[in-house]
């Protein structure tokens, strides 16, 4: 089975539903370069102004570099992973937020550091990089977020959650890997969430788009589960996971 073709595979008709939005120029520069929360001290801002750029129909994004310091990490790196990831063998995850403030220091939108998808960082990716970063090095972190709030100023935002111990995560992995019945609720509820906004897409409504983005990270998780997932599944369950297919497959054609 191809992921491509599992849950990705209609949203080539989902982008070109609608046009692209186009937005004055804008920057926004560090309110400081601390970073805020669970990893204060292990990472700094790079101070400069930084260009809000338009991303095609996706809106805009901000891309913050981030400079590893010499603080040690509160977790063994190869033993993290991002917020929207879930690795056996990896306990910890680390996510960077970004709070964005108008030109009166009022704070106009939140991206918190813990979340994915629309509510985080833009990708999963960039999270994994920066957990990898030794001293002295930088990565990029990107957003995407509303322009029209006209952002001046942004601080950085960090969050960690897990434990250094890896028995009892193990073991729930294990356990919560074979509730196939729980990810096929799952998948059922994003092919629902789909082709609500693949229909408000054909009406034109660009915030679909925007939308769908908070669905991307969710995406790429189930259609982990389901590859591995169907070797294992019951004559029902591949039943159900068949119908699914085809309920996704039938938006296209409405």
């Amino acid at each position: 089975m191809r992921k491509s073709i599992l849950v990705f595979g209609l949203v080539a008709l989902l982008t070109s539903c609608v046009g692209s939005k186009k937005a004055e120029s804008l920057t926004a520069k560090p309110e400081t370069t601390e970073v805020k929360g669970a990893l204060k001290g292990c990472y700094e801002v790079i101070q400069k102004d930084y260009t809000i750029k338009e991303n095609g129909s996706w809106g805009h994004l901000i891309s913050v570099e981030l400079k590893r310091t010499d603080k040690e990490l509160p977790f063994d790196p190869q033993k993290a992973t991002s917020f929207s990831v879930s690795e056996d063998g990896k306990p910890i995850q680390v996510g960077f937020g970004i709070e964005l403030l108008d030109e009166n220091g009022d704070v106009v939108e939140i991206k918190n550091a813990n979340a994915s998808g629309i509510g985080g960082a833009y990708s999963s990716d960039d999270i994994e990089a920066a957990i990898q970063l030794n001293t002295d090095e930088t990565g990029i972190v990107r957003w995407t977020i509303n322009a029209d709030n006209k952002p001046f100023t942004f601080r950085i935002t960090s969050a960690m959650e897990g434990s250094t111990s890896t028995s009892n995560v193990s073991e729930e992995k294990t356990s919560s890997s074979n509730d196939w019945d729980s990810i096929l609720d799952d998948y059922e509820t994003y092919i629902d969430k789909y082709i609500k906004l693949y229909k408000k897409a054909k009406n034109g409504d660009m915030d679909a788009l925007t939308e769908y983005s908070a669905l991307l990270e969710k995406a790429q998780s189930l259609a982990d589960k389901l590859s591995k997932a169907q070797s294992d599944f019951k004559p029902a369950q591949a039943s159900r996971f068949l119908k699914l297919q085809q309920k996704l497959a039938n938006a296209a054609l409405e």
